[in-house]
């Protein structure tokens, strides 16, 4: 998320301390080499570290020298929102609402607002699959079955891969949401279930807010927890899932995997996975992804939630 400020001033926003990102990509050479220049036209001349919190990055251009460039950082999407409000950056982009508390900024006549689905990002609802209550299959497709079929903050999820992907299958026998289905497998569950936990950071608070209202509705009690890292522990874990363009997800889901935070154990599921990176072909890796999205679907180890619409501001 980022928003260009005036006198050419760039913001980067910062969200979680620990931010999770399963698929990690190796480089073919430093992106910051020798003196702190970068590949491009810019070298690093200042760092600004304050109580441990990077807050500006200063970038000077290596070859006209009176060209400068400043990268903010702000703990949160609020502290963005209020620069915005108060003149600090002209644009402010890639936020999931368009409000602070509660002022509403999309209604402002000196405002522009633009947005789009992002595609890329999944926010997913992480269960802990070796959890006392939430091991039981049962009880994991109930909460998934529970949420609703309209999202306001986004477009409801069908899977672990985006609908806009080639490798994207829906099975025919997929739901997103069924209540009744939802109160029926409760009804076979013998073991109290209790109020369930769900941690998350600020930015998805109103989601949080929003399972909870599903959840009641079919008798689950939730609280809700404010994190400001991954959780080393946790029964529910809201996050967003950054999703590369290729469809492997092997260091998520194969148990194997120390990034397998949830801790599922498929063998089914491995061994797709296993095939899936190592098959070039494409349509017999469609054959592979779709039995991936049916039957990681039916075992539930996450609810594949939404993605979200992302706003931009600017000052018209």
């Amino acid at each position: 998320m980022r928003g260009s400020v005036k006198k050419s001033l760039i913001h980067i926003p910062y969200t979680l301390k620990n931010p999770y990102s399963p698929f990690l990509v190796s480089v073919s050479r430093p992106i910051i080499t020798k003196d702190f220049a970068g590949l491009g036209r810019y070298k690093i001349k200042n760092i600004d570290i304050n109580a441990g919190f990077l807050r500006t990055i200063a970038l000077q251009d290596t070859i006209n020298k009176m060209k400068k460039k400043k990268i903010y950082f702000y703990p949160t999407q609020k502290a963005l929102k209020v620069a915005f409000m108060l003149g600090e950056i002209d644009t402010a982009y890639n936020l999931n609402s368009t409000s602070v508390d509660k002022t509403d900024i999309s209604k402002w006549n000196s405002v522009k607002i633009t947005q789009y689905t992002d595609y890329s990002s999944l926010i997913t609802i992480f269960y802990n699959n070796v959890d006392p209550i939430l091991s039981n299959k049962k009880i994991r497709q109930a909460l998934n079955y529970a949420l609703s079929e309209k999202v306001i903050f986004g477009k409801r999820a069908f899977g672990p891969i985006p609908p806009n992907s080639l490798y994207f299958e829906l099975s025919s026998s997929y739901k997103t949401s069924d209540v009744e289905l939802s109160k029926t497998l409760l009804s076979t569950v013998s073991e109290p279930i209790g109020t369930l936990v769900i941690s998350t950071p600020e930015e998805y608070l109103e989601a949080a807010k929003q399972m909870q209202k599903d959840w009641q509705k079919v008798g689950i009690k939730t609280t809700v927890k404010i994190v400001d890292n991954i959780p080393s522990n946790f029964q529910i874990f809201l996050y967003k899932l950054k999703l590369p363009l290729d469809p492997d997800q092997y260091i998520l889901w194969h148990s194997a995997q120390p990034d397998n935070i949830v801790h599922y154990k498929n063998l089914r599921i491995d061994k797709l996975l296993e095939d899936g990176r190592s098959i070039a072909d494409v349509e017999k890796r469609k054959k592979i992804y779709a039995d991936f999205q049916k039957y990681l679907n039916d075992d539930a180890p996450a609810s594949f939630y939404y993605f979200p619409i992302n706003y931009t501001l600017s000052k018209k």
